[in-house]
């Protein structure tokens, strides 16, 4: 205790010790002193209490006061337990919400709308997507009427890919004369977009303008990303367009999901610079991802020379220059170029990993190069990191070709090869392409 407390008078330690207190400790602080003066507190009051445990995620201490409350034989109503089923939320843990709207059910008093969509937001919270479904079916087995709440809930716990129950939920809120509101269809598409379903995405998000519902951010990002995974990169450009025509900010996440569609054909590297200048028209911040994006494309597209101006922006940049982003300029530029970049991301300590050694010795071996280069790339491999690196001979060089670690060894040197796979999920990173640039 510092001297300037010890020397203050007791009132004022008081005084100041309870100003160090949270606002909920002090609410509680005042209702249990009003009950040791005589008085029997209000349910509003106690309400108060409960509320002001919410804002300050005092969970476990919700828990408590409802079950003081209950010895002292307390007639509780809906609204206050409203607030400690919120309260109870405020953590990643679901039992408790749910175990005390199980208490409601069963001995009062009766859970209404609110109650239901609060606890089932705390199962939707806790990734608890089952739990909350099962207070769903809970729901109408007591007949109680859910309302747009409830099913926004129930949504958003599908929302990591539980697209089918999500469609059921849409079609169940239609069936029982409930409108879908923005929040409920914004979390069916992100349903659909974890489990790839880019054609059920577009059809919700039509859907919402025929309800006269504008589509907010997250659907239509959540809808250009399952587009840009399904390859759809017409689609997911398109939805951007309709963003700026509802007079919508694109932002960050917006273009890289654009980006990210638009790498998925060699046709898309123009689309990913004129959104890279829409990007800078619109003051746009813009991330490593973005960039990464748009030097995928370009080498797509064979246009190395415009990939390698787009590192060489990134690289003066303030943004991180991380392994993705050496791996996308690696794949993208012509085999000589790249093993210049090779070594000098070695010399800028940037730690290239065996995956970037094994793209430079396909790059190499397609270009006729790889007896030339092999030793190099041991060296600078040995250099960097005492990683040997073992060379298997091109066996069809049909085949495209893909670098695979295969195993750890005992020892502390880590042993990579370098194999062919026609079934790439980069086949495009390690090909040679049709070079559309002028050589530097």
């Amino acid at each position: 205790m510092s001297e300037g407390y010890a020397a203050m008078p007791p009132r004022q330690q008081a005084r100041s010790a309870s100003q160090s207190l949270p606002i909920w400790q002090l609410e509680l602080q005042r209702f249990f002193d009003t009950w040791a003066q005589g008085e029997k507190p209000s349910i509003k009051f106690c309400t108060a209490v409960a509320a002001a445990m919410g804002r300050g995620k005092a969970a476990e201490a919700a828990w408590d006061f409802v079950r003081a409350l209950q010895r002292r034989s307390l007639d509780l109503d809906t609204f206050f337990c409203n607030s400690i089923l919120q309260a109870c939320s405020s953590t990643s843990r679901w039992e408790l919400p749910t175990l005390l709207l199980a208490e409601m059910l069963e001995t009062g008093p009766w859970p209404d709308p609110a109650s239901w969509g609060i606890t089932m937001s705390a199962c939707s919270r806790s990734a608890s997507w089952q739990q909350a479904l099962a207070l769903m079916n809970e729901m109408g087995r007591t007949r109680s009427q859910p309302n747009v709440f409830v099913y926004g809930a129930a949504l958003a716990s599908c929302a990591n890919g539980q697209w089918e129950r999500a469609l059921e939920l849409l079609s169940d809120m239609r069936g029982a004369k409930v409108l879908p509101n923005v929040v409920s269809c914004s979390s069916a598409i992100s349903a659909c977009e974890g489990g790839a379903q880019w054609m059920f995405a577009l059809d919700i998000l039509r859907s919402m303008r025929r309800d006269a519902l504008l589509p907010d951010l997250i659907a239509f990002s959540a809808s250009m990303n399952v587009c840009a995974r399904a390859g759809h990169w017409q689609e997911a450009i398109q939805l951007l367009a309709e963003m700026k025509a509802v007079q919508m900010q694109p932002n960050t996440v917006s273009y890289n999901s654009a980006m990210d569609a638009c790498t998925q054909t060699s046709e898309g590297w123009a689309k990913v610079l004129q959104l890279l200048g829409d990007m800078h028209q619109e003051q746009v911040h813009l991330q490593t991802e973005t960039c990464c994006s748009a030097i995928r494309a370009c080498g797509l597209a064979g246009c190395w020379a415009t990939a390698l101006l787009l590192w060489e922006q990134l690289w003066q940049s303030p943004l991180e220059v991380d392994a993705i982003a050496l791996g996308a300029i690696l794949s993208a530029c012509r085999w000589d170029v790249a093993l210049s970049l090779l070594r000098e991301a070695v010399a800028d300590q940037l730690r290239p990993d065996a995956i970037h050694f094994a793209q430079s010795i396909v790059a190499c071996e397609q270009a006729g190069r790889f007896q030339i280069e092999t030793s190099l790339l041991d060296q600078l491999a040995d250099e960097l990191t005492e990683t040997r690196l073992v060379y298997r001979p091109v066996v069809d060089p049909a085949t495209a070709p893909h670098p695979e670690v295969f195993r750890r060894t005992p020892s502390r040197a880590r042993v990579f090869s370098v194999e062919w796979s026609a079934t790439s999920s980069s086949a495009f990173a390690c090909r040679a392409p049709a070079y559309r640039d002028p050589p530097l």
